[in-house]
């Protein structure tokens, strides 16, 4: 839906101040008026909680943190972040000795990119004491983090570990969201505290069912895991709560999105429509957009997005991937000195180029790139995990394994790389057997069967394509055909359930054996030959034929 504000003046008027007399009706009246705020913004009742808003501002003034918090919060819900700005800037004016208000203003800065603002207002949370500033502290690790200071930022993130086993059994629900939020981002140092953070996030939860961030936190660590079973239940039931929270809705359309479903846009859109400045959502907008070849509307969404944030290290990412993809190398490479300047730890920048890379067929430029983030950043599990998966995408067999090991003793709740992984330690059990042209790897069940069909299939396949593109495909093309779907699926996508046949990285091509189809099912050689004319495609226009071609 919509949200917007209609004939409603401005409550914040140059030189006026606006008080009211605390009395006992007034403060019963604006205490309600929070309530129902709050209780509309929990169910996504949204269509009039802004003229509530106003209600609430007129009738209790610039004097209390808890009016000052709700206020706040809900015009950046709706992405009005000037009117929070003002909003915050006014309660300080009324309030100058209080900090209840600080921590709420620093993160309207952090999402328009005021850092410097952003970081005086977190401390003077914390300095204050405010009630929520256990969140500073948090935000503050999170700025540091954002700014290339990691050191200080795990440094403030191990404080959480300490602070929740002194305060065990007395936390309430926000202090567990932060606790395991911060255990989350400290997984990439220790990655048993993923664990950790999933196990106090459900802490959070048993306090309070309607914490609908811990459960959105929840289900984006397990995306980040690919284990998408669990995370799209948790985006679910944030729904069933809220059917338009913006981040669960988000969620839900990464959800979607690894698995390969189209209405991930769609679902993301509905974030937008809540929320028309929402910074991540436009960026993933934009990397679908990427992924579909749209490229100028794919450069408009990050426009938008930098236009709130021009220091969104996630949208100048995503800007760098569309003009290398595009071809603009000199805007590419002012983009990549933009985002190392403002983050030289920023291995991100580089894992983003490699896996859109990917998703665009480039894989020998995915490798490329992720080598890149790993020289950026040696402990991103991430960053070795692109790079492994890219380097069996590209036939580098023994590299990509070894990427691979590395990043799952960096990272073993990974089921992409422990699944690759497993897979690979099969290979041992097949047979590599070649041609002319061709590297055909076959199950030592069924190699003396199927060798002999194969070797004629892809060789005249070959020589017939060569001859309808006079152009010869690099080779050798190594073959991989395996008698189990379940083995084909983990090596195309990582994960088990993958609906294709066949699929061709290029140089590399992986499909099934006729053993893994019932009998019928499908024409092997049929699939073959298609796979070949796709590394055909790949090789005559350097990976960059069209999707739909």
């Amino acid at each position: 839906m919509n949200v917007m504000v209609r004939g409603v003046a401005p409550a914040i008027v140059a030189g006026v101040v606006f008080s009211v007399l605390a009395t006992p009706a007034v403060a019963q009246e604006w205490r309600g008026l929070v309530t129902d705020v709050r209780e509309k913004v929990d169910r996504g009742e949204y269509d009039e909680v802004l003229d509530v808003v106003e209600r609430l501002l007129a009738t209790a003034g610039f004097v209390s943190p808890e009016v000052a918090r709700t206020s706040i919060e809900t015009f950046a819900l709706f992405g009005q972040y000037d009117r929070a700005e003002q909003t915050a800037i006014q309660f300080s004016a009324n309030n100058p000795t209080s900090s209840e208000y600080a921590n709420t203003l620093g993160e309207i800065y952090m999402m328009r990119g005021k850092l410097n603002e952003a970081g005086q207002a977190f401390r003077k949370a914390i300095r204050g004491g405010a009630t929520d500033s256990l969140r500073a502290e948090l935000n503050v690790a999170r700025l540091h983090d954002a700014t290339g200071q990691r050191d200080s930022a795990l440094s403030r993130l191990d404080r959480f570990i300490d602070y929740y086993n002194t305060n065990r059994g007395r936390l309430t629900t926000d202090e567990l969201t932060v606790i395991a939020t911060a255990a989350r981002h400290l997984g990439v140092r220790d990655p048993g505290l993923f664990a950790d953070a999933v196990r106090v996030y459900d802490e959070a939860i048993s306090a309070n069912g309607r914490n609908l961030t811990a459960r959105v936190g929840i289900g984006e660590l397990l995306l980040e895991k690919y284990n998408n079973t669990e995370a799209r239940e948790a985006f679910q039931q944030a729904l069933s709560l809220n059917p338009n929270h913006p981040g669960a809705l988000l969620g839900l359309a990464r959800s979607m999105r690894f698995d390969g479903a189209s209405e991930a846009m769609e679902t993301a859109r509905r974030v937008l429509s809540v929320n028309g400045r929402h910074v991540d959502a436009r960026v993933f907008v934009a990397r679908l957009l990427v992924e579909l070849e749209s490229y100028d509307e794919a450069r408009e969404e990050v426009a938008q997005a930098l236009a709130v944030n021009p220091t969104a290290l996630n949208a100048l990412g995503t800007r760098a991937a569309i003009e290398y993809l595009t071809g603009d190398e000199t805007a590419f490479r002012a983009t990549e000195r933009e985002v190392l300047r403002r983050n030289p730890l920023y291995a991100e920048l580089y894992n983003t180029l490699a896996e859109l890379s990917a998703r665009n067929r480039l894989y020998g430029e995915a490798v490329q790139f992720a080598r890149a983030a790993v020289e950026l950043d040696p402990t991103s599990t991430r960053a070795h995990s692109l790079l492994g998966m890219n380097q069996l995408r590209t036939g580098a067999i023994a590299e990509g394994q070894r990427s691979l090991a590395f990043s799952f003793e960096g990272d073993p709740y990974d089921v992409w790389v422990k699944n690759t992984l497993d897979l690979t330690d099969t290979f041992s059990q097949y047979r590599v057997v070649e041609t002319e042209r061709f590297h055909l790897m076959v199950h030592d069940d069924e190699a003396g069967v199927l060798t002999p069909y194969l070797t004629e299939v892809v060789e005249e396949a070959y020589e017939a394509l060569a001859a309808r593109y006079g152009y010869n495909a690099p080779t050798p093309i190594r073959v991989e055909v395996y008698p189990r779907h379940a083995d084909f699926s983990v090596r195309t996508v990582g994960l088990a359930g993958v609906g294709a046949l066949g699929v061709s990285f290029g140089r590399v091509i992986a499909m099934d054996s006729p053993s893994a189809r019932r009998r019928g099912e499908f024409n092997w050689g049929s699939t073959l030959w298609h796979e070949i004319a796709h590394s055909f495609h790949l090789g005559l226009t350097g990976h960059k034929v069209p999707r739909w071609f």
